[in-house]
């Protein structure tokens, strides 16, 4: 009872200071930062490698244009509000690859500026690979249990199954020995159980396709959210009208919000330290060999 009281109390100290927050509360966070910068409690290291090999990777595939990128550093000298379309291609495709990242980000690997969000990072890492994870499990038994079992019942109870796990805990482990349990009344053969157990595992090839199309889609659905008209897209857009999208669907929405939501807020607090780790990368070394 006494610990309860004590959540009200900060709760309601809370509520009495979200107008203050609000209002400066921006400011304070990018002041702070600025304090560890000045008095070398903290540097830059791992925000230049990252935004570095970000970078790297657009400019290599022709996504981004350097010419572009030093017309957006130019006309945010003049207002942090100006409209950079090149600019924040970089920073929000720097924010994927975090998410998408196949290995956990470790936090004292995470770029400095988003050290306050390092949880929020490795959860939403969390999500997308959950996610991965269904749509590879339901894809592959699409082709086996589907397609060749001619099990349609069974095939509905393996969606149901990721679809239920999805909404839930997010458990793999616990789907996989659902699913395990709905193949033991199947007549699917040795390939096709080795297939569908192989299918969550990050090194299968559908696991690897179902990636590629989630972050895809992952990325259009943020871009769309905040209304961005000129971002770098991945060739061969994926439609999202298959089978296997709707089991996640209602997740992936949920978690593009809450990136979205971060992204605006780490934005607006350090666009100068991006902007200015940005002008480095393209004063002080070639972009494509950074």
């Amino acid at each position: 009872r006494v610990n309860a009281m004590r959540i009200d109390a900060a709760n309601a100290r809370l509520r009495l200071i979200s107008p203050v927050i609000k209002e400066h509360g921006i400011e304070y966070e990018r002041g702070k930062f600025a304090d560890k910068l000045n008095d070398g409690s903290l540097t830059l290291t791992m925000t230049k490698k990252w935004m570095c090999k970000v970078l790297k990777g657009l400019v290599s595939e022709n996504l981004i244009s350097l010419g572009s990128l030093r017309e957006d550093l130019r006309l945010l000298s003049q207002s942090p509000k100006s409209t950079v379309r090149c600019f924040d291609s970089v920073y929000c495709s720097a924010l994927f690859a975090l998410v998408t990242e196949a290995e956990p980000l470790k936090p004292e690997e995470c770029p400095e500026t988003l050290l306050l969000d390092v949880h929020r990072i490795i959860a939403l890492q969390h999500e997308f690979k959950f996610m991965v994870t269904a749509l590879s499990v339901t894809a592959s038994s699409q082709q086996f249990v589907l397609n060749r079992g001619k099990n349609d019942a069974a095939h509905a109870r393996v969606v149901d199954v990721c679809r239920g796990e999805a909404f839930a805990g997010m458990d793999v482990a616990k789907m996989m020995s659902e699913i395990d349990e709905v193949l033991k009344d199947t007549e699917l053969d040795a390939e096709g159980r080795a297939f569908m157990r192989n299918s969550c595992s990050a090194t299968s090839p559908a696991y690897r396709v179902m990636a590629t199309v989630l972050a895809r889609l992952w990325r259009d659905l943020v871009d769309e959210m905040r209304g961005a008209q000129d971002c770098p897209k991945c060739p061969g857009k994926f439609q999202n009208g298959a089978e296997q999208l709707d089991v996640v669907m209602p997740r992936l929405k949920k978690a593009s919000s809450r990136l979205k939501h971060l992204a605006k807020i780490n934005r607006q607090v350090h666009i100068e330290t991006y902007k200015k780790v940005i002008e480095v990368l393209l004063e002080t070394v070639n972009a494509a060999e950074c």
